[in-house]
């Protein structure tokens, strides 16, 4: 229990420092970084290098910051374990990803263009239940005689990527297909994930049943024998990472319908990474129970109570370790769009997509108008449903000072201005260089 509960935590409180999947850089076709969602964008320059851009920002299908806390009359902050429960899910996700786009280059000429990316990613997720919630917001003395299914399940990935494209346009239609290498960093993964406590009338006594396998590479280390949990240094070192390695595909399809309107269909990260170095597993599947523990909420525990519950908890939950390769698989996203270039200074833009993240669909939706100011500035915004909310107001920026484009942009401002309220997140920022324009292509992308 002390290795699944400080597991939960970290990924927990890690994941709200990442992102998830954004929906801003796909609304601002004129962008040369747009052909991260799709592959068979054409370029518009002979030669087009895409700089570091960084993106990041969280999901959570749970409650936000208000629904776990309100405030008193002092004005302090406090846990409402009630609240907080009537607005979990039977099913909770929480992702997050850092996308590090550190370099790219196009290179188009007649009817084709190849292309080399390079960046590193986190992708983290977690899938947990209203009970697992409820325990940690309620204890177990409210849950008496009932049987609670707590286990979290997640993947945690930090790889780097190496990708080769080509795009090939043929009249009206552009098809566009990538090669990515993967090199795995980091990984933390469950395979399975089932633990049920039951609470007895007895002096709380606890009856635990688990079916839970962890893999890790190089992201923690357990010592099965005192169950100390000691975590990998987690500091970021140049170069490819060495502890797996593997294969994934971007495709692309782009259609010219006119002057006017253009569309795509696209899949990417399709792949998988097999973790060879720094492995292990750890895996429980027993039935065990153990006198009695009453589990604090967390609006009542200290450091001492924690301590005392968990060191008592692990007596009767144990985890055997070995050693060996597993595998990983990245988070497809799938996404349809297109643009109308409605004047020569005001174009619009649509985007549908869907991730899987733990056995669970998120769909998303969005449109976005982009205005030309003049011929180094444009600004956009854009209305998304994400996370089964309407109320995502992105904005976004791009100036031109040729050969350079810089930009930035959030999927949801509102989340800047009333972070409490706040699910989802995403924010991205960077330069491209272009030179050498290619006057050939009449195929239309944004504004310019």
């Amino acid at each position: 229990m002390k290795t699944i509960y400080q597991i939960f935590l970290i990924l927990f409180l890690g994941s709200q420092l990442h992102a998830q999947q954004e929906i801003q850089v796909p609304l601002m076709s004129h962008l040369a970084s747009s052909s991260k969602a799709n592959p068979a964008r054409m370029p518009k320059y002979k030669w087009n290098m895409q700089m570091p851009s960084l993106g990041f920002g969280f999901l959570h299908t749970g409650p936000s910051f208000k629904d776990l806390y309100t405030r008193d009359a002092s004005g302090m902050y406090q846990l409402n374990g009630q609240q907080a429960i009537d607005e979990f899910d039977k099913s909770n996700i929480f992702t997050g990803s850092f996308s590090g786009d550190i370099f790219g280059l196009d290179y188009t000429w007649d009817n084709n263009s190849v292309n080399v990316r390079y960046g590193s990613y986190v992708d983290a997720a977690i899938k947990y239940t209203a009970d697992g919630a409820r325990l940690l917001l309620k204890g177990n003395g409210n849950a008496v005689g009932e049987t609670l299914t707590v286990g979290p399940a997640f993947n945690f990935n930090v790889y780097d990527k190496l990708g080769i494209g080509y795009v090939r346009e043929i009249e009206k239609l552009t098809l566009g297909g990538r090669v990515n290498f993967l090199f795995g960093r980091k990984a933390l993964s469950t395979e399975e994930q089932t633990a049920k406590l039951t609470t007895g009338s007895d002096y709380y006594k606890l009856n635990l049943e688990t079916s839970y396998v962890v893999h890790s590479s190089d992201f923690v280390d357990v010592d099965t024998n005192t169950n100390k949990v000691n975590f990998a240094d987690m500091t970021f070192k140049p170069g490819f990472g060495g502890n797996g390695s593997g294969v994934g595909f971007d495709f692309g399809v782009g259609y010219q319908f006119d002057d006017a309107i253009s569309g795509y269909l696209s899949i990417t990260d399709l792949g998988s990474i097999t973790w060879k170095n720094n492995t292990s597993t750890y895996s429980s599947h027993k039935r065990a129970s153990y006198g009695g523990v009453k589990i604090e909420s967390l609006a009542k525990l200290d450091t001492a109570s924690l301590s005392g519950m968990l060191d008592s908890i692990q007596k009767f939950v144990d985890f055997d370790k070995s050693v060996g390769e597993f595998k990983t698989r990245l988070t497809p996203n799938i996404m349809m769009g297109g643009t109308w270039k409605f004047t020569d200074n005001i174009t619009f833009d649509g985007v549908l997509g869907a991730k899987k993240v733990l056995g669970r669909f998120l769909p998303m939706a969005g449109v976005g108008v982009q205005f030309e100011l003049n011929e180094w500035a444009k600004v956009g915004t854009s209305f998304s449903y994400q996370n089964k909310r309407v109320n995502h107001v992105g904005l976004n920026t791009t100036l031109e000072f040729l050969p350079l484009q810089m930009f930035m942009g959030t999927d949801n401002i509102l989340t800047f201005l009333m972070p409490k309220s706040a699910n989802t997140m995403h924010f991205r920022f960077g330069v491209n260089v272009m030179f050498g324009k290619y006057t050939k292509r009449k195929t239309i992308y944004g504004l310019g």
